[in-house]
């Protein structure tokens, strides 16, 4: 075992490393302390004043494909461990240790955070223009494997995150592998308690765990990928594609069908009037359940009951994975399903009563970190975090990629790419649960769009190999610092679950009518001028809206694709606040007289003073507004003219946009826009809205008709 220090200025170029000297387990460079386990081998004697000399790419493997660790002397701290400590062992597999209220990934004694990078590939299989080197190397691609692994742990990588090369996976590098256990997309999650369901399962455990379990290297497998926890994708858009609404509309034999009308029994205590005060349409018993195969939730409580759903098939379906990987791939650690951001608290929840590790694909625009979101997945679970999705994509690029499909981390240039990414991953490392994070990925995707479109600036490199050097430079800065941030954290553990930072779970407040006032029913226009709406959508999944004033009514036009599209309604002699804002303070109900197309699904929006995206450092707003966002529950269309009432006090919190960690006060006195929203992954539509009026009594909406 040995001691090395060793000057990095040495290290540039080939040749010997000279000012190197020993002591007993760890290498010093740069005034940073690098741990290994594994005695240094291949010295060679005679160095300058009494040192050792080593060849560079000697050092190199000490500190790149050995996976050394930077920490420093202070690795002495308080114990702040709210965690069991879970100690380092002699086992030669990976593992999770918790030493100090800091989690690591561990192989043997030596431990470290992950730094990954996914799609390391020598080409990408899509048409036109796109990465592919294979022919630089003579389509040898053991020797492309050798030069890619190479030139990652160069930028302080020390790990190839999922879909890589087989090629790159045989190096025996440290690596993980998503499988794709029970199938791709909404159909991966129905029925899981069919006969038909564990044959489909135990197939793709058969293709995709068996073959690689005893891979060299392997440090565990991600069960799958953005799961539909919310019923078509791993994030919300339409409410009407729910898990617990496909299983409704199973045929009555099915397993999954009768599962789900057991729960929505006991979960409206066996009683039918309980029952159709949360659903619609209402039941005459609940055998009639069976045949039915369409559901509406009416209150907040059926929309819960709709997470809980979730969370059961979520149970059974981890179970399962961990199962299957016990049996097959024993040794290797379950890195969980990759979340796509966030999930259901209860399948978060049963994530962790499974899986070793939980993982998130994490984007966020403006390069911050929601701390308070991670706290509370670590107090749910109890188990390590991994961020294994994160990138930003700039318009400045040298592929030509237009960024017009994918998630929307957009920025302007390299150097804000650089600057969001050293950020993200400082403020990541500094969480001791944290065990480390994947970069999506090698490449940049093909200007014309991959297989699902996707056209973005995701690199590391571009399209002709050139690498982005401002954000490698940081990433370099932030991986050679990474170790010692976390050893040194002062966040400590999370102790208790926030319900208050989980959208959710929490109950919405609507101000009452100020004490002596009486509050009129107020419309949001009386007559329309001629004027520009202000419309907004997924453009980069395919959503399409256009809104005009016509004859005093907003119609719109739609294709509400991605997570969808919408349009701010006019807001035209309602009571201004100095930033613009309206003041209806006192409103219980909002009312819309519209012509919506049957089966059209569509949310009404508020948005409170001072709202703005996820992770901004503040978000005052005038009056007291603390710039949250509010949902009405999914109104459908009935095809023909309808009133719809939606009670404010029904409402939710939006949890993709707005203060994640507000009072859950709807703030009518400061309201910055009020909006119509057509989720995603409706067919195209038109409607027409007449008026829109709020009111302090249920009875009133009867005045706009």
């Amino acid at each position: 075992m040995g001691f090395v220090v060793a000057d990095y200025r040495y290290m540039r170029g080939g040749g010997w490393v000279e000012n190197i000297s020993y002591l007993g387990g760890v290498i010093i460079a740069r005034g940073e302390t690098f741990m290994s386990t594994a005695p240094i081998a291949s010295r060679r004697e005679g160095g300058v004043g009494g040192c050792k000399r080593y060849h560079l790419r000697e050092v190199k493997l000490m500190v790149a494909q050995l996976s050394v660790l930077v920490c420093s002397i202070s690795w002495i701290v308080p114990v702040l461990a709210c965690c069991a400590e879970i100690p380092a062992t002699a086992s030669s597999t990976w593992h999770i240790i918790c030493e100090d209220g800091r989690y690591w990934l561990a192989q043997g004694y030596r431990r470290l955070l992950w730094h990954g990078v996914n799609c390391v590939l020598p080409a990408d299989g899509s048409e036109g223009p796109r990465y592919d080197v294979r022919a630089r190397y003579g389509y040898e691609l053991a020797r492309w494997a050798t030069a890619a692994w190479e030139r990652i742990t160069a930028w302080g990588f020390n790990g190839v995150g999922a879909w890589s090369a087989d090629e790159i996976y045989a190096l025996g590098v440290p690596h993980t592998r998503c499988a794709w256990l029970g199938g791709w997309g909404a159909a991966a999650l129905v029925d899981v308690f069919s006969d038909e369901y564990e044959q489909r399962f135990a197939k793709t455990v058969q293709r995709d765990v068996i073959p690689y379990a005893n891979e060299p290297g392997l440090v565990g497998f991600y069960c799958n990928n953005e799961m539909a926890w919310y019923g078509e994708y791993g994030w919300p858009t339409d409410p009407s594609r729910a898990l617990l609404y496909q299983y409704c509309a199973l045929p009555s034999n099915a397993p999954g069908k009768q599962m789900v009308v057991e729960f929505l029994r006991v979960h409206t205590s066996n009683d039918v009037a309980t029952f159709n005060q949360h659903w619609a349409p209402a039941l005459g018993s609940f055998d009639e359940l069976l045949t039915r195969t369409q559901l509406q939730a009416r209150t907040r409580h059926a929309k819960q009951m709709i997470f809980e759903w979730a969370g059961v098939v979520a149970d059974r379906y981890f179970s399962m994975a961990r199962a299957a990987l016990r049996q097959h791939a024993p040794g290797k650690l379950f890195l969980g399903a990759r979340f796509a951001g966030t999930a259901p608290r209860a399948v978060i929840e049963a994530c962790g009563r499974y899986a070793d590790v939980i993982s998130i694909n994490l984007y966020r625009k403006e390069g911050t970190v929601d701390v308070s979101f991670l706290d509370n997945v670590y107090a749910l679970t109890r188990k390590p975090l991994l961020i294994s999705e994160f990138s930003w994509r700039a318009m400045e690029n040298a592929s030509g990629n237009p960024n017009t499909r994918g998630a929307d981390v957009t920025v302007s240039t390299q150097a804000d790419r650089a600057r969001n990414a050293e950020q993200f991953c400082r403020a990541l490392a500094a969480l001791p649960y944290v065990i480390g994070w994947d970069w999506f990925q090698y490449f940049d995707q093909p200007p014309g769009g991959r297989f699902d479109g996707e056209n973005s600036n995701y690199g590391l490199v571009s399209i002709h190999d050139q690498p982005y050097r401002k954000l490698v430079r940081a990433l370099q800065r932030v991986h050679a610092s990474a170790v010692a941030l976390h050893a040194n954290s002062v966040h400590a553990l999370p102790r208790r679950f926030d319900e208050k930072a989980w959208p959710e779970q929490r109950s919405v407040h609507v101000p009452a009518v100020p004490s002596g006032v009486k509050f009129n029913a107020v419309l949001l226009w009386q007559r329309l001028p001629t004027l520009s709406l202000e419309t907004w959508g997924d453009e980069g999944g395919g959503a399409r809206i256009a809104a005009q004033v016509t004859t005093n009514t907003v119609r719109i036009t739609a294709e509400p694709a991605g997570w969808g599209c919408g349009c701010n309604l006019p807001l035209i002699g309602l009571p201004r606040n100095r930033d613009g804002s309206v003041n209806v303070r006192g409103a219980q109900y909002l009312v819309m007289r519209a012509l919506v197309p049957l089966n059209t699904v569509v949310c009404l929006v508020l948005n409170e003073s001072g709202a703005g995206p996820i992770g901004a450092q503040t978000y005052a707003g005038e009056r007291g507004a603390d710039g949250e966002v509010f949902l009405s529950l999914p109104l459908h269309g009935r095809g023909q003219w309808y009133t719809y009432v939606v009670d404010l006090r029904e409402c939710e919190l939006n949890t993709s946009y707005g203060n994640q960690r507000g009072n859950a006060i709807l703030d009518t006195q400061a309201l910055a826009s009020v909006a119509i929203m057509l989720p995603g992954s409706q067919p195209r539509t038109e409607l027409i809205i007449e008026r829109v009026l709020f009111t302090a009594l249920r009875r009133a909406s009867r005045s706009i008709e």
